[in-house]
């Protein structure tokens, strides 16, 4: 509210701590908050405060409007979707849900591997053999004259 005062101020208005006392009076009545989320309303509570004539009251409105759109005016330009946009695009809600559920599944196939039955190494028996003269033969096999 104090630029909106400063504002009233330069224009030649009255704006005097009695006049500033009345006005936050006013918005106390009707709630700060829900005057200062709606201008419209706020802008017809207190222009009987600071205005005494028609074109006073008139004025009042111009600089009203002035001090609301001054208030309202983002501080930055819109700039066009950069790198961090497009990243934040890219990770979605959507996707994130699915990164993070698959994600979850691989700990849980992870953790739960050990506790997994153990499979045999091998059913098949292979037959020993044994090395004589370069050659191989089955253990169960005569052995070959020296």
């Amino acid at each position: 509210m104090a630029p909106l005062f400063d504002l009233l101020e330069a224009a030649g208005f009255d704006v005097s701590p009695a006049t500033r006392v009345r006005a936050w009076r006013v918005l106390d009545t009707v709630g700060r908050n829900a005057a200062l989320r709606n201008p419209a309303a706020l802008r017809l509570l207190l222009a009987p405060v600071f205005a005494r004539s028609e074109e006073e009251q008139q004025r009042f409105y111009s600089v009203f409007e002035r001090y609301v759109e001054a208030v309202t005016k983002p501080d930055y330009e819109p700039v066009e979707p950069g790198l961090l946009d497009r990243i934040r695009d890219f990770f979605s809600k959507k996707r994130v849900r699915w990164v993070l559920a698959s994600l979850l599944l691989l700990l849980l196939a992870w953790l739960a591997y050990p506790y997994l039955p153990k499979r045999p190494a091998s059913t098949l028996k292979r037959p020993e053999a044994r090395v004589d003269l370069y050659r191989i033969e089955p253990a169960d096999a005569a052995p070959a004259p020296a």
